[in-house]
């Protein structure tokens, strides 16, 4: 149907283009990539039918998901400064200290009012100027979010791989339409690598030899940072290793020297796709070499795990994938229960490793907590972490920190128990409802093609503990694709889902 086509290459762009667009952390681009999800979403939704939706894997995942963007929407909304006391004390006491309830015609009286707690001495008989006549926000003065706007806009950059991720899911219901978005990504990957070996043949100090590169940065590719590209093309190197597997495996997934031989000898079908593979596979994986990154290879090294078929170990993977999230968390307590040392908030994995790069981690995760602590049921706000960590600065520090290098720890302080409880509702029912049908041991056995998407989700999620890629909405994006593609491999495909592809 024309409606699944077009949501189909809708897709199968975005996915890359989001990428190139320097990895559309810039809001001309994330607007643009908002634009497109919510067409691709709408020609599937159109073509099928919405009660489509609610079919297969992503039935039990619409409400949770649903409900974490309402919460968000909730955080920055006004509400009676007695709720926001209840619920948040400590944002209600920073609301007060910093913003006068009478907006802005009541500004100069609020700061002469502070003044001697703030050390700053007034002339007696000075007269005080007029405040301006805008009465601001009522939402920033009262609201759980400490800055309302900037959760709003956290909201609609949350709903745009959630909408790509469930039009993937309807898509990928077809065998043949997932097998085509997945080489769509094994082509954007080798498209990534190509870059990402041109730049360090010749590159003259441009981003994508068009634009000036921000200070203190390292480029590679599109994106300004190499960890970022790495995630980026971690996904799709474990989705080229899928669809290699699948080629040279036999009919019920076993691998063999028959089926290699086999696959080789075909030089109609088989043999051109290999070596077409296989180049995509080398220069995405010399892009990670570039990249330096260890996160990447250690994620890589996670996912890899999820494809070898060992000793029935796969049926643990949703077990694993909530212990993910536990890890993801449980770094930010170890390191808020590490004593200081000097400069840093906590010495608990600086003591155990010289190296500055997870010192600096501790250090940003331990004071993470802190947040989680001083705003444990509501969080500050989703998007609303570079302020809130802004008031934990030590005297004499003036370098911000914008993410947490741990998406779930960052996740948390952002919105609170609420939150987070609605988070591990959502990775609880992926983890039950599709890793475990798509991992289930037994005849037949799991598509190598699906392993290799529930490897890409898995080593996403590990790299998440130490990295903000999840942030990054380029990767987000892509990762969201994989996730509603495993979900739709999980449902049954219907006659309308082959005639449509």
């Amino acid at each position: 149907m024309i409606g699944k086509a077009v949501g189909f290459w809708l897709v199968a762009v975005l996915v890359g283009v989001a990428a190139i667009a320097f990895g559309s952390v810039e809001t001309w681009a994330e607007v643009w990539l908002r634009f497109g999800a919510v067409a691709a979403f709408a020609a599937v939704t159109w073509s099928d039918g919405p009660k489509t939706l609610l079919r297969g894997g992503a039935a039990a995942l619409v409400l949770p998901a649903a409900l974490l963007l309402a919460w968000g929407i909730v955080q920055s909304l006004p509400l009676p400064s007695a709720v926001v006391r209840a619920l948040s004390p400590r944002t209600a006491r920073l609301q007060a200290e910093t913003l006068p309830e009478g907006g802005g015609a009541a500004l100069p009286s609020f700061l002469l009012s502070r003044a001697p707690t703030l050390g700053v001495t007034v002339e007696d008989g000075a007269k005080l100027p007029p405040g301006p006549a805008d009465p601001g926000s009522r939402a920033a003065r009262s609201s759980l979010s400490i800055n309302p706007h900037a959760t709003w806009n956290a909201c609609l950059s949350w709903l745009t791989p959630l909408l790509l991720a469930f039009a993937a899911e309807r898509l990928s219901r077809s065998p043949s339409t997932r097998y085509r978005l997945l080489w769509a990504i094994a082509a954007w990957t080798g498209v990534l690598g190509a870059i990402a070996v041109a730049q360090s043949v010749s590159w003259n100090e441009r981003l994508m030899w068009i634009r000036e590169i921000p200070g203190n940065s390292a480029p590679l590719g599109p994106f300004v940072n190499p960890n970022h590209f790495a995630g980026y093309v971690e996904l799709g190197v474990l989705v080229v290793v899928g669809l290699l597997l699948a080629i040279v495996s036999e009919a019920d997934g076993t691998l063999s020297l028959a089926g290699f031989r086999e696959a080789v000898m075909d030089r109609g079908w088989a043999l051109p796709r290999l070596l077409v593979l296989g180049f995509l596979l080398v220069l995405g994986i010399y892009g990670l070499v570039l990249s330096g990154s260890r996160g990447a290879a250690v994620a890589l090294f996670a996912g890899g795990l999820v494809l070898i078929p060992l000793f029935h170990a796969r049926r643990w993977l949703p077990v694993a994938t909530v212990g993910l999230v536990a890890l993801g968390l449980g770094v930010g307590v170890a390191s808020w229960m590490g004593r200081e040392n000097h400069t840093l908030q906590s010495a608990f994995f600086a003591d155990a490793a010289n190296d500055a790069s997870l010192s600096m981690r501790s250090d940003i995760w331990g004071r993470t907590w802190r947040i989680v602590v001083d705003h444990p049921l509501t969080g500050t706000g989703m998007g609303t972490f570079p302020s809130a960590y802004a008031s934990y600065d030590r005297e004499g520090e003036w370098l911000g920190t914008a993410q947490t290098h741990d998406d779930f720890l960052q996740f948390a302080s952002e919105t609170g128990l609420v939150g987070t409880v609605l988070l591990g509702w959502l990775i609880v029912a992926y983890a039950w409802t599709v890793l475990k049908p798509a991992m289930q041991s037994g005849s037949p056995r799991p598509k190598w093609t699906t392993a290799a998407l529930a490897a890409g989700c898995f080593a996403m999620l590990t790299h998440s503990i130490i990295e903000f890629n999840l942030q990054v909405p380029a990767v987000a994006c892509l990762f969201a694709v994989l996730v509603g593609a495993l979900a739709g491999a999980c449902a049954p495909a219907t006659d309308e889902d082959e005639a449509a592809a």
